[in-house]
């Protein structure tokens, strides 16, 4: 299963998620329809660490999680809900911010998570 596949597993099968955005998960980019609040997951980048020989051990995932809502509370309280579900699956958050965008008029908490796999 792929880091993406495992992420989005974890997520659309966590209640207070999808409590809160329903099916709206999306990989990469969201649905230009897609109403709010929603959550857009892409894989950032991958780096493996190897045995002195060369083999590989294991890749550091890097995964960045937005949640887009009208209000920023409700931006993250999905946030909040992420890392609940997230709890104890391996993905350490490392980062989070909240941002405007004037354009969507809409509010944005992200979130940079890592993952060994």
């Amino acid at each position: 299963m792929s880091i993406q596949d495992d992420l989005y597993s974890i997520l659309s099968n966590a209640a207070g998620v999808t409590a809160l955005v329903g099916t709206r998960i999306y990989p990469g980019i969201a649905a230009q329809d897609a109403a709010s609040p929603l959550i857009v997951y892409k894989h950032i980048s991958g780096v493996n660490r190897n045995q002195l020989n060369g083999s590989k051990i294991a890749t550091s995932h890097r995964i960045q999680i937005q949640s887009w809502a009208a209000k920023p509370s409700t931006a993250r309280s999905v946030i909040d809900a992420v890392e609940t579900a997230l709890d104890g699956t391996g993905y350490i958050v490392f980062r989070v911010d909240d941002v405007y965008d004037p354009e969507t008029r809409e509010w944005s908490s992200q979130a940079d998570w890592k993952r060994w796999k």
